[in-house]
Parts: C-alpha cells; sequence; structure tokens
C-alpha cells in the first residue's frame, strides 16, 4: 500500500464526518468569508472613494486566500490536540503500521478537502458578483496547496501545544494578524516598510498574491510559489521530524507507546513464568477445611465453581488447595498489575492448568461471562476455580453461569476446623437430646471467651493468645464496609452496615 493509500486510511473518519455532515461543514467554513464579502465588499467598498466594483473585485480572491486559512487551521490543530491529551487517539495511531508521512498528510487531508469546498463556492460567488474574477482552474491548485500547507501549521500547533488555552493564545498572535494583514483586504504595500517586510514573509501573504494574480489576470508571482512551497515543504519536514522523534505528547498525556510495550512484555513474562502450572499449589501449613470435599464433588460435575464467602475465611488458601495454576487479578508482577494485563487480554487469565484458579475475579466482573462462554466453548469439568471476597452487581455481568458455575459459600473457620474442638459433641445433636459420653478436655471460662470474641479467621486459629479486646474484628468491619460500597458503587448507610 502506498503513502496515498495509507494517509486516506488515517484521515477515513474524519472524511466519514465530513460526508455525514456536510451541510453543517460547510455553513460553519463559509459564515465568516461570507461576512467579511457583505462588510468589506459591499459596506466599506461602498462608502469609500473610488470604483467599488474594483474593490470588490481586488477582496474576492483575498477572501478565498483567507478561507483556505480559517478553514482548515482551527479544524486540524484542535483535533489533533484533543486526540492527543484527552483521547489518547493520537499515540494509539503512531502504533499503527504506517508511514509517518501517511500520518502527516492523513491528519492534513480533511482540512484540504474542507478548502477545496469551500473556496470553489467562494469563487462561484465571486465570479456572480464580480464578472472580472476569472474561473481560471489553477486558481485551485493554489488553493489545494495552501489548504495543505495551514493544514499542516494547525498539525504542528496542535503537536507543539500542550493545553487549549496556548493554542488559542497561538491564533490570536498569529491566526487571527494574518487574516487581515496578509493582502487579503487591502494592498501589503499600504502598510509601513518594516511592517510590510514581516507581513510579506508570512505564507498567506503569497497564496493572497497567488489567487489575485490568477483571478484578475495579472499574472502568476513566481517567488510567491517558491516561498509558498517553501512552507508547505518545512511545514510537513518539521511534522514528520516531531513525529520521529517522539515530540508529539504534551506533557500531561500519557506515555502509551512505552506503556503498551510494558505491557507486551508483561504478557510475555505471564505467559512464561507468572502462571504456575504443573505443581500443586496447596499452601504450606494448610489447614483442611469442611468445603475440601465440597469443592471435590463441585468439580466433577460443573466446569467451574466459584468460592463465595467473606473476606479472610480461606478461600484463596482453599481454592488453591485443589488448583494447578492460579492468577490473582489484584496481584502486581514487575511494574505492573495482572488487572493492567487482563483488561488488554482477557485471554491470559484464562490461561494455565486446570483447576486453574482466578483470585479476586469479582475486579474484573466481564470475566464470569469470559469462564462460562470458555466452557461452552470447551465442555468439561473442573476447569476454573473463581474466589472472591464480594460478588459484583449482576448487571456487571450478563449469564448467571446456569449448569457451568457451582457457586458454594464459605464461611470462617469452625473450632474442630482450627483445632480447638475434637468434633466429639454435635451441635444439632444435642438439641436432638443425643449427650455423648466422652471426655471433652477441660477449658477455662477465660479461653472460651477468647474463642469467641477471636473469630474464625485461618490466620488467627491457633495462635493461643488471649485478646482482651479485638482491634481485627473492629478493622475488618470497617474495611468490609468500605469494600462493599467501593464494588457496587451504591449509596449505603455503612452505620446499619456495621451493625
Amino acid at each position: 500500500m502506498g503513502v496515498l493509500g495509507e494517509a486516506y486510511r488515517v484521515a477515513w473518519g474524519d472524511l466519514v464526518y465530513i460526508k455525514e455532515n456536510l451541510p453543517e461543514v460547510l455553513v460553519t467554513t463559509l459564515v465568516g468569508p461570507l461576512l467579511y464579502l457583505l462588510a468589506f465588499g459591499f459596506g466599506i467598498g461602498r462608502s469609500v472613494s473610488g470604483d467599488p466594483d474594483a474593490y470588490m473585485a481586488f477582496i474576492i480572491p483575498g477572501i478565498v486566500a483567507l478561507t483556505t486559512l480559517s478553514s482548515t487551521f482551527s479544524t486540524v490543530s484542535m483535533k489533533v490536540l484533543i486526540q492527543r491529551l484527552f483521547y489518547m487517539s493520537f499515540d494509539e495511531l503512531l502504533l499503527c503500521p504506517v508511514r509517518i508521512s501517511s500520518i502527516v498528510l492523513g491528519k492534513c487531508l480533511a482540512g484540504v478537502i474542507r478548502a477545496l469546498l469551500s473556496c470553489s463556492l467562494l469563487i462561484a460567488v465571486g465570479r456572480i458578483i464580480s464578472p472580472e474574477v476569472s474561473l481560471d482552474p489553477l486558481v485551485l491548485v493554489v488553493v489545494l496547496a495552501a489548504g495543505l500547507t495551514f493544514s499542516l501549521l494547525g498539525l504542528l500547533a496542535g503537536i507543539l501545544t500542550d493545553r487549549t488555552q496556548r493554542l488559542n493564545m497561538f491564533s490570536s498572535l498569529v491566526i487571527v494578524p494574518m487574516t487581515f494583514l496578509c493582502g487579503t483586504l487591502f494592498d501589503v504595500d499600504a502598510l509601513p516598510e518594516a511592517a510590510s517586510w514581516v507581513v510579506y514573509a508570512l505564507p498567506l501573504t503569497h497564496v493572497s498574491e497567488l489567487t489575485r494574480g490568477i483571478m484578475l489576470d495579472t499574472g502568476i508571482p513566481l517567488d510567491s510559489v517558491v516561498i509558498l512551497c517553501a512552507y508547505m515543504a518545512g511545514f510537513f519536514a518539521l511534522a514528520w521530524w516531531l513525529i520521529k522523534t517522539n515530540r508529539c505528547r504534551g506533557k500531561s498525556s500519557i506515555d502509551l507507546k512505552e506503556n503498551l510495550q510494558l505491557i507486551r512484555r508483561k504478557i510475555i513474562y505471564l505467559s512464561e513464568n507468572g502462571h504456575i502450572s504443573g505443581m500443586t499449589l496447596t499452601p504450606e501449613g494448610y489447614r483442611p477445611r469442611l468445603i475440601d470435599k465440597d469443592i471435590e464433588e463441585m468439580l466433577s460435575a460443573f466446569g467451574a465453581v466459584s468460592i463465595e464467602g467473606p473476606k479472610w475465611c480461606g478461600k484463596t488458601w482453599t481454592a488453591r488447595n485443589h488448583s494447578n495454576s492460579e492468577m490473582s487479578v489484584a496481584g502486581k508482577t514487575g511494574p505492573l498489575r495482572n488487572r493492567d494485563i487482563i483488561t488488554q487480554d482477557p485471554r491470559k487469565a484464562l490461561e494455565g492448568d486446570t483447576p486453574h484458579l482466578i483470585d479476586e475475579w469479582q475486579e474484573i466482573p466481564a470475566l464470569w461471562d469470559d469462564v462460562r462462554a470458555d466452557i461452552d466453548d470447551r465442555p468439561g469439568p473442573g476447569r476454573y476455580i473463581l474466589t472472591g471476597s464480594s460478588v459484583p452487581c449482576r448487571g456487571e455481568y450478563v449469564h448467571s453461569g446456569a449448569g457451568r458455575i457451582c457457586s458454594l459459600p464459605m464461611r470462617t473457620m469452625t473450632l474442630y476446623e482450627s483445632g480447638d474442638s475434637s468434633a466429639a459433641v454435635s451441635l444439632s445433636g444435642l438439641f436432638d437430646d443425643e449427650i455423648p459420653m466422652t471426655d471433652c478436655g477441660e477449658q477455662s471460662l477465660e479461653r472460651i471467651a477468647d474463642l469467641v470474641v477471636r473469630g474464625g479467621w485461618p490466620a488467627k486459629a491457633g495462635d493461643g493468645a488471649p485478646m482482651k479486646r479485638n482491634p481485627v474484628a473492629e478493622s475488618y468491619v470497617r474495611i468490609a464496609v468500605d469494600d462493599a460500597c467501593r464494588l457496587d458503587g451504591r449509596a449505603r448507610n455503612s452505620n446499619k452496615m456495621e451493625m
């Protein structure tokens, strides 16, 4: 594919916008030039001494020239600035396999089209108003060159400015003076000599000279052709160099290119080292839980098992006891979080030897649907184990998972699981008047009180330390309440939740 083909694809979105909104584009582009024509051609031109028709013929080429500036610069510069600083789509474009010259031309193409459309209509209107105006096709070549030049200027302004205020200041200090001083509405020779030299160095002056020379049949000034081409080539080369050397980012923008490269390196790292595969994941010191039997049974019947329960009750350790690989959504390997990797490529969360554990899946609720879809595509029991402290609102994922994912509730440790009870006495049996004659050992009231207030968290089980108060429980409640509000975003009464 050639440069022009790539440029067309870069500009495709802008061209579609022009096509779908052509009336609005033409109206907004022509209002200013038509007001200049009315105010200066019919207003001031009729009130001054001399031939008003001659002045009308003089300013029509000038208004065509200034339209090549007004219809291109603001549109291109503001669009590029917004794409760089707010949407980051300009940085995404740099990642595409296209030539830099194609990016430069593609970003200018919409401005050139706007200039050709608006100037063509103005030339036709000018011919109707003033018969002295010639319809030489060469003027469209000048419009094309001028539109590209000022579009390139807009591209440079959008690249070099990092705030909309600075772009507006550039327009006020450069674009507005060029609009009025560069021979569009009066002869540059009328200015003081020093000012005329400065104005003569500006590109719009030479666009005015060329359009006027062609439309009024006064000859084509070759020096203006050379200067306009020099501006065009210089602007193009500078824009190409800024993009090539990666100087097209504002200070406040994110380095998306480097970030995506880092994510790619992380994905490669995880695919090679990030999943603990082919070995038991049972943590050292793991205490068997009553739910272990249920997990084994459900894994033999369902494609996935979701272990749901309160924070810190041991869901992850228990799930590891039944898993051969793991991906922790909330984990971190190197400088990036696993969540960033999964967001870029959700398939990475599903890779690993089965049963594959996806811990804290609720951080990315769409993983529920991904797991369900993968089970549909590759049927079989015991594929996944999902764990998470909080289940997101149903609206954040689509399918219930019925028939594919089995939900198992998990609670904190019982005294039997923590090793503080022999389970010789059944609580339900006591209510049925079953009182076994067995030695349960001696337990002091202080020890029983400690067991009551300690809680069934695995990390506190078996430490034997007496607790006069339970700061762990107090902190646990506060964190659980805050996290529940964070996950679903609903307004809740924290006092009621703590109760």
